[in-house]
């Protein structure tokens, strides 16, 4: 929902010459960079045919929604990301390199979220038609592992750790 509703960048394509009957005006927004995409399909021109076309990109909105009406946000939130609405009071996203690693680290992290909830769903969904027979999930820390849950703890803090700082 935040790509569709705080995208603010767009591609424009006007084709002088569409004799083929091609797709060039076709776009679609792309869930993970908050820009469209320019979408084309087309068959090669004709003998003698020429093709051309111009692409422009517009800027950011400055009319576009902020976390607070009338703030200013920081130049390095210029509303090209998804869900960008110019939060950042401490400037964690002051470095170019730091601002791609967190936007690649909240892609890892709703993924991880989507897995845990069919983790949770697709479990009860089988046990419900007999399938699998699998405790409910808010009875699982009931249930006995096969080690104690302190070092089941310490294990993935380890390995999550591992996994994060990369």
């Amino acid at each position: 929902m935040a790509a569709l509703c705080a995208s603010s960048a767009t591609t424009i394509s006007s084709p002088s010459s569409q004799k083929t009957g091609g797709l060039l005006g076709a776009t679609r927004s792309s869930f993970l960079g908050g820009k469209k995409l320019r979408v084309s399909k087309y068959r090669a021109p004709a003998s003698g045919a020429k093709w051309s076309f111009t692409v422009s990109a517009a800027a950011a909105d400055p009319n576009r929604p902020l976390w607070f009406p009338g703030s200013t946000p920081p130049p390095w939130l210029d509303g090209s990301l998804p869900g960008d609405f110019g939060f950042d009071p401490l400037g964690f996203g002051s470095d170019p390199d730091t601002l791609k690693w967190m936007v690649q680290s909240e892609l890892v992290h709703c993924r991880w979220a989507m897995l845990g909830a069919a983790g949770i769903f697709i479990p009860e969904f089988l046990t419900k038609l007999g399938i699998l027979n699998t405790p409910s999930w808010y009875t699982a820390g009931e249930l006995e592992y096969f080690t104690d849950t302190t070092t089941l703890f310490i294990i993935e803090l380890i390995l999550i750790g591992w996994a994060e700082g990369r």
